[in-house]
């Protein structure tokens, strides 16, 4: 007898076979054992019958009792006919005996997927005379209709004489690897026939062999940007299965390193029958560092129900860091570059001199004036401003200048004639000097877009031989700001990024004569720079060329003034890309821009009702690189009214960047001033009543002006904001020497918000002097400070 499971256990199944006390029977009681890997194999048990001197038939009773995590404990019996086939005893009168009856059997019935239909067996204990009929039906197991076989149901007949017949039921190949199937044909109301036992029924097991090779499994190579998170490989069968299919699965370095660019993964991809794919997820790292695009591998091993068409995946985690690296580092170099310049240059277009100097804020602080045997202290330039700023405008409008000038190194008696002596017989002089810089930067490309604020400080030595002046700079310089990534095949998302750089610049300039100046610079810096808070690489390097050169081109005298007209020139390229370790790539940012300045000035005097001072500059310039490129052109002009009796000064001017190639670049802004200083030159009373507009200084009068290193990249973000500011003070004299200023001053803007500034500086002498000042601002909206 076989004993089959019909669909497939979660765990072991144990099925016992036993029988009735009878002892006609002789039952094989030991227990089959169905495990869960070969659940679909089919097992038997041996039934045996005994000999008696019994003369009758007998029926037996089989109990199949079935256990498992599916089943609990399931019961079911099965009828065994056993046919005496002994004789009667000799001389044991014959005593007439009813016919046996007639028995109709079924044999089980195997078949493979491929043949087109199973053959059941039908069979009569002995040949009947009369027909016998029989009903039968199919009804599924695990092999199901239609797709496995087709139903059917009817009556089949055995002719006289007949002892077999045959129902034939078509089965249905497809392509699928699975377990072998089964399906049942029950047969029913038998006429001139019993079935064994005198049941109601019989029953006989069709199996369909499957002959189906297992699918193929392919995983394929994936790649993912390395802020998403994430790299998803897809796991595909050739077609679908009917069985469970696993597969072990690992990943394994290649040039990326397990936990610092991904997260080491080890498990099994399970697919139901049906199920033709799967995704495996693995967790990558984001860094922060520019590098190149870097892989790993995922490893398939371990099958089972499945072949393997490869055994291995590629993972590439494409970096996304370097467009950023690359948005910031262009522009902050740049800035860099240029506010370095700006001050260079704005020290060696010039001669040194012998005046020693301090500015603060932008304000020129000058020596004190001897009067009549008394000092008098003019600490502020005539056109200084007074209002709050923030720290960076403090640091961008401050420096210092300290100059000494050496002994003469030839006699006095030597001839002016002498060709040697406007050269080497010249004395020298040193000159220790500083400058501040600040500049708000913008900037977009196919990218991205970033924007923040670069502050520099520089200070420099240098030795002035006239013909010839050498000196050495260093700079410090620290930016902050944005970079959105909106373009390319990155992610659209936003960095927050900081970076610092400290560099030295050593410089030459050869003044031919009192109208050319030409100078040179190199430069070469190292900071560090953050992405989102984690450290970029090994931090930055910078590398610097610039050159530059100033001439006069017209300086006559003109009726009733004095016209004078220069013509400027400067260009630079500068270099920034990160210090990463051995074996990765760095990210390298250039930048270059050449600019040709035009600037006029005329001091026309009114006699006694003053002095009137137009100025106009026109500048062109090209910049190229990894930052914004294009012409531009720059125009810009004022106007300033003194009357020197009243201490009355009035001025205003406006500069627009006129047009660039970038068309997002844009840049203006206007401003003006009144100052009354009607005392005594620093003492008594004085008001000071200002207003601007934008970007009130040109990108020409960052670079060339005496008091400012400015970056020229301007921000049309704030250019329409509006300012006024006020201020009065009052200085007296306390001693000989001392000056007491008391000032009180209060700043407004468009925005609403307005600051009061209260405060007083003490003088005493030209070297020491003291302030205390408290300042309160307030912002639309916004607590106070």
């Amino acid at each position: 007898y076989t004993v089959a499971l019909v669909t497939e256990p979660s765990g072991q199944v144990t099925v016992t076979v036993g029988g009735t006390a009878n002892t006609d029977l002789s039952v094989d009681e030991s227990s089959l054992t169905f495990s869960a890997s070969d659940w679909s194999t089919a097992q038997t048990v041996e039934v045996t019958a005994g000999e008696d001197p019994d003369t009758a038939n007998d029926s037996e009773t089989l109990t199949h009792t079935a256990t498992g995590a599916d089943y609990g404990s399931v019961t079911a019996d099965l009828a065994v006919t056993v046919t005496d086939n002994d004789r009667r005893n000799p001389g044991t009168p014959a005593t007439p005996s009813p016919p046996a009856p007639l028995v109709l059997s079924v044999d089980s019935a195997t078949v493979t997927e491929a043949n087109t239909a199973l053959h059941f067996t039908l069979r009569l204990s002995r040949a009947s005379a009369d027909p016998v009929n029989v009903r039968y039906t199919t009804a599924d197991g695990n092999a199901t209709t239609p797709s496995d076989y087709t139903a059917m149901s009817g009556t089949l007949t055995f002719t006289p004489g007949s002892t077999t017949g045959t129902v034939a039921v078509t089965v249905h190949d497809d392509s699928l690897d699975e377990p072998d199937e089964f399906f049942t044909l029950t047969l029913s109301d038998p006429s001139h026939a019993v079935f064994p036992g005198a049941h109601a029924t019989l029953s006989a097991t069709g199996t369909i062999v499957d002959d189906d090779d297992a699918p193929q499994l392919t995983i394929g190579d994936a790649r993912g940007m390395e802020d998403v998170g994430q790299i998803v490989f897809q796991v595909r069968l050739d077609r679908p299965s009917g069985r469970r299919i696993t597969v072990e699965r690992r990943s394994e370095d290649d040039t990326a390193k397990a936990p610092d660019d991904y997260e080491q993964e080890f498990g099994v991809v399970t697919l139901e029958p049906g199920q033709t794919s799967e995704e495996i997820s693995i967790e990558i790292k984001d860094d922060m560092l520019p590098e190149p695009d870097e892989t790993f591998k995922v490893i398939l091993t371990e099958p089972s129900h499945v072949a393997l068409a490869n055994t291995a995946a590629t993972g590439t985690i494409m970096d996304d860091d370097a467009p950023a690296a690359r948005l910031w580092l262009s522009r902050f170099g740049r800035t860099v570059a240029t506010e370095v310049l700006g001050a260079v240059d704005d020290r060696l277009s010039g001669s040194a001199g012998t005046e020693s100097q301090v500015s603060v804020g932008g304000h020129r602080l000058t020596a004190p004036a001897e009067t009549a045997g008394e000092p008098e202290y003019a600490m502020l330039g005539a056109d200084a401003e007074f209002r709050s700023m923030q720290l960076a405008e403090l640091i961008g409008g401050s420096s210092f200048h300290i100059n000494k000038a050496a002994d003469t190194l030839v006699d006095a008696s030597t001839s002016d004639d002498d060709e040697d002596s406007d050269t080497n017989g010249r004395g020298g002089s040193w000159t220790l000097w500083s400058r501040g810089g600040a500049t708000q930067l913008t900037g977009s490309d196919a990218e991205g877009d970033v924007s923040g604020q670069v502050i520099t400080g520089i200070a420099g030595f240098d030795y002035d031989w006239g013909l010839l002046l050498a000196g050495v700079s260093v700079a410090h310089s620290v930016g902050s700001g944005e970079v959105s990534l909106t373009g390319g095949h990155h992610p659209a998302r936003n960095l927050a990024v900081e970076s610092s750089l400290t560099s030295v610049h050593p410089y030459v300039r050869v003044a031919p004569d009192d109208g050319v100046a030409l100078w040179a610079l190199l430069g070469y810096g190292l900071g560090g720079m953050n992405l989102a808070g984690l450290e970029v690489g090994s931090g930055i390097e910078m590398k610097l060329a610039a050159f530059g050169a100033r001439g006069a081109l017209l300086s006559p005298d003109v009726v009733g003034g004095s016209l004078s007209l220069d013509l400027k020139s400067d260009g630079f390229l500068v270099l920034v890309n990160t210090r990463e370790p051995a074996g990765v790539s760095s990210v390298t940012a250039n930048t270059s821009r050449v600019r040709l300045v035009l600037e006029g000035a005329l001091d026309v005097p009114l006699g006694a009702a003053g002095v009137i001072e137009p100025s106009a500059e026109l500048g062109v310039r090209y910049d190229a690189g990894d930052a914004e490129t294009g012409f531009g052109v720059e125009l810009g002009g004022g106007v300033r009214y003194r009357v020197p009796a009243w201490g009355l000064t009035i001025d205003g001017s406006a500069r627009v960047l006129v047009a660039h190639q970038d068309r997002d670049y844009r840049e203006w802004g206007a401003g003006g001033s009144v100052r009354l200083d009607p005392g005594t030159p620093g003492r008594g009373l004085s008001f000071v009543l200002s207003s601007s507009w934008g970007s009130a200084a040109s990108a020409t009068e960052r670079l060339w002006s005496a008091h400012t290193a400015a970056g020229l990249v301007g921000d049309d973000r704030s250019a329409a904001a509006g300012r006024v500011n006020a201020e009065l003070r009052y200085a007296m004299g306390v001693s000989d020497e001392g000056v007491v200023t008391p000032t009180a001053a209060l700043a407004l803007d468009e925005h609403g918000g307005r600051t009061y500034r209260l405060g007083g500086l003490l003088t005493q002498s030209t070297a020491v002097s003291i302030s205390l000042e408290g300042t309160r601002t307030e912002t639309a909206g916004g607590d106070p400070e």
